[in-house]
């Protein structure tokens, strides 16, 4: 079940990310405000063959609001990944049912020889320091009316810089998929040590089931699941 919904969720963050593509993936040829007559047709054909839709309406730079919501769907996947199937509760040593992959000659600690450093709390944590500054400066973006606004012209390479980041997190979840040792005997020995106290829920609808008030079938249930 935790695969299954993080894996849906996973689907979901895609389908953002290609709205957001289509959302940015506009061009515009003319020039300063009132100073340039735009030049529909030749427009359109230049951002036809970028691969660009030509912006509706504009001023002399593209509206910022685009860049803003691409950057924020840019930080919205990792940020839900610390949900992954893979988490630090599933590798802890006392539960071990899947641990990330770790190659020969690898090192967790140069001192502790037993250690296997997991890679992705490092790596989502260093993306979220990373993602809040950048979504905050595409916010700041959103309201500027002059090009030569200096103060945010350096924040320009934020939706590159962050492309960059989220194709290496890409990158190093399919690496950590691929390679995960999931540990299916273990999982059976954990279910096993409740003694079936996960199917309390059946047993309750099968005792209602049978015509028992809902609250005596649940006192039953309640009393022999304490003892198990």
């Amino acid at each position: 079940m935790k695969v299954a919904v993080w894996y849906a969720e996973a689907g979901r963050n895609l389908e953002r990310l290609q709205r957001a593509r289509a959302t940015i993936a506009v061009g515009k040829l003319s020039g300063a405000v009132v100073t340039s007559p735009r030049r529909t047709e030749l427009e359109a054909e230049v951002c036809r063959e970028l691969g660009l839709e030509a912006a509706p309406v504009s001023t002399q730079i593209v509206q910022r609001d685009r860049h803003a919501e691409f950057c924020a769907m840019l930080a919205w996947p990792p940020r839900r990944w610390r949900r992954s199937p893979w988490s630090a509760r599933l590798q802890r040593t006392e539960v071990l049912e899947a641990q990330e992959p770790f190659g020969e000659g690898q090192k967790g600690s140069s001192a502790m020889p037993h250690k296997r450093n997991r890679s992705w709390p490092s790596a989502s944590a260093g993306w979220r320091a990373w993602s809040g500054p950048t979504r905050g400066g595409a916010r700041e973006r959103g309201p500027v009316a002059r090009a030569r606004h200096q103060p945010l012209v350096g924040r320009a390479r934020d939706p590159a810089d962050s492309t960059i980041v989220l194709d290496y997190l890409l990158h190093l979840t399919t690496f950590i998929v691929e390679g995960l040792d999931v540990d299916t005997a273990r999982m059976t020995e954990n279910l096993e040590l409740s003694h079936g106290l996960v199917y309390s829920q059946r047993v309750l609808l099968k005792l209602t089931d049978t015509g028992l008030p809902r609250q005596v079938a649940y006192e039953i249930v309640q009393r022999h699941a304490m003892r198990a």
